[in-house]
């Protein structure tokens, strides 16, 4: 995001499928941007692990996480506004608020609007909330890039906040990408595999004799050809590296059914913590 886009209010829609990987797409397109990052369904802890496995520097990244505290994370940080729970939404509104005014952050990053109807079944709580957010957001000359899932696209909410924003993004080109890049992979290890496979059948005889190199396997008293543990481990290197493909841009979504509500922190308390983290937060960004 560029000066030429400064205020800018995004609403990015991401299929399911893509969801995580669109969410780091979205993080490395504006590293180096202090951001706001405001999440509703996955840990601070779980987005930092990926964002710093993924290259992503989240030293100028500030977390409004309303999951940790709920199901019993209580490991405070400084760089991390714990709210009580995602029920929450009069906190997190006064949060915010309370974020902004300090005029500390280039972007406000709200993960997700497809979460706000999980936690509030009234559509127009939901549309009011947002729509304040999004006034708030101007408000304070921000930028503000807000998520939802494309299946969601249809709902009252999302087609009401369609007319509070400048602009609607989808990361097409991007998924398109990635999935190829995932194809190509997996059919390269997948020939590999193969190829292993292959080897296996092939009898070495270094000697006239045709002597073969084999292991005995128990009281079967079987010999089985080296070439069969190469291609056993071909097989296992397909498995591990299309895991570890799926891993690296895997977050941990918490399940809205493990999330207990709690007490909602005064507004004074909130006040007093923002003032503390956003210390420690002007800090490390100018360090």
């Amino acid at each position: 995001m560029d000066k030429k886009q400064k205020h800018d209010i995004i609403l990015e829609i991401l299929p399911e499928m893509y969801y995580n990987p669109d969410i780091v797409e979205s993080i490395k397109r504006i590293d180096g941007k202090k951001v706001c990052y405001v999440t509703l369904n996955k840990t601070s802890k779980a987005l930092k692990n990926t964002f710093t496995s993924n290259g992503i520097n989240t030293d100028n990244i500030f977390f409004v996480d309303a999951i940790s505290k709920s199901i019993g994370l209580n490991d405070d940080k400084n760089d991390t506004l714990f709210i009580s729970s995602p029920y929450a939404f009069t906190e997190i509104s006064i949060a915010l608020s309370q974020l902004m005014k300090h005029n500390v952050f280039d972007i406000v990053f709200f993960d997700s609007l497809s979460a706000l109807k999980v936690y509030e079944k009234n559509n127009q709580i939901s549309e009011r909330f947002t729509k304040d957010l999004i006034r708030k957001v101007r408000k304070n000359q921000e930028n503000g890039i807000f998520t939802c899932l494309e299946e969601d696209k249809n709902t009252e909410l999302i087609k009401e906040t369609f007319m509070n924003v400048d602009k609607i993004v989808n990361l097409k080109n991007f998924n398109d990408n990635l999935e190829k890049r995932y194809q190509t992979r997996a059919f390269s290890l997948i020939t590999l595999f193969f190829l292993f496979l292959s080897f296996s059948f092939i009898n070495l005889n270094p000697t006239n004799k045709g002597i073969n190199y084999g292991l005995a396997i128990g009281s079967l008293n079987m010999n089985l050809n080296y070439t069969w543990i190469v291609g056993l481990l071909g097989g296992i290197i397909v498995i591990l590296s299309l895991v570890l493909l799926n891993q690296r841009y895997k977050i941990k979504t918490i399940d809205p059914k493990k999330i207990k509500k709690t007490e909602p922190k005064s507004e004074n308390v909130l006040k007093r913590e923002i003032k503390e983290k956003i210390i420690y937060y002007k800090k490390k960004i100018s360090a």
